[in-house]
């Protein structure tokens, strides 16, 4: 009896300590369902329920060929890494629950735009003036781009180049075609078609030097 008596604290702690782990084990949520990381126009369509979408789908073509197979799904082309598969709204919400797929991404066309980068550091509030400012469009001003040359025969860069000096023994022409990408945010002139006609450099007044010192590929000695 004696016996009985000292571990009754001790059974009585071990049937809590069980009891505890039992509600915890039935109250505890269960894990969070895999998602992929979707882009924001996929995730668009998603919301939407889109019947027509073409998805980027990286892996090698034994993986994309699974994941095709898996969903029934049409491979509209293959990538070097990856395919873009055609789905509806349904077949990615699969997709993006599949515990394969890390991340996907619409299959959009990519075009380049100094308007968005000239408001987002504010060149056009520059371009406008502000109060006792005066409008500033670089003009006045000669920038040296020091670089892989520069293509004079870009519609954007023409006879915006006043000399050039070519430090690895050509004739300053860009063979590679970073020094024009850069000449261009520099200096860029606004083009003529729909497309470009607002798109034009940061400071498009300013006239450049081409002072090349990189070859075809990039590189100097």
């Amino acid at each position: 009896m004696v016996t009985e008596i000292a571990n009754a604290p001790s059974r009585l702690v071990r049937q809590t300590i069980a009891a505890a782990l039992v509600v915890a084990a039935t109250a505890a949520p269960a894990y969070a369902q895999h998602r992929a990381r979707l882009s924001a126009d996929l995730a668009d369509h998603l919301a939407f329920g889109s019947q027509s979408i073409d998805v980027i789908v990286h892996g090698d073509s034994a993986q994309v060929d699974a994941v095709a197979a898996r969903y029934n799904l049409v491979i509209a082309r293959r990538m070097k890494s990856g395919a873009v598969l055609r789905v509806n709204a349904g077949q990615l919400d699969a997709l993006d629950k599949d515990i394969d797929i890390d991340h996907l991404s619409g299959d959009l066309p990519i075009r380049s735009s100094m308007a968005t980068t000239n408001v987002a550091i504010g060149a056009d509030q520059v371009w406008a003036g502000a109060e006792d400012l005066p409008s500033l469009t670089g003009r006045g001003v000669t920038v040296a781009v020091i670089d892989s040359g520069i293509d004079t025969r870009h519609p954007a860069l023409r006879n915006r180049v006043l000399a050039s000096v070519d430090f690895t023994g050509g004739n300053g022409h860009d063979g590679f075609g970073h020094g024009t990408h850069v000449a261009g945010i520099i200096a860029g002139q606004a083009g003529r078609t729909p497309d470009t006609r607002n798109v034009q450099g940061v400071a498009g007044g300013a006239f450049l030097v081409n002072l090349r010192v990189l070859g075809t590929m990039g590189r100097a000695r």
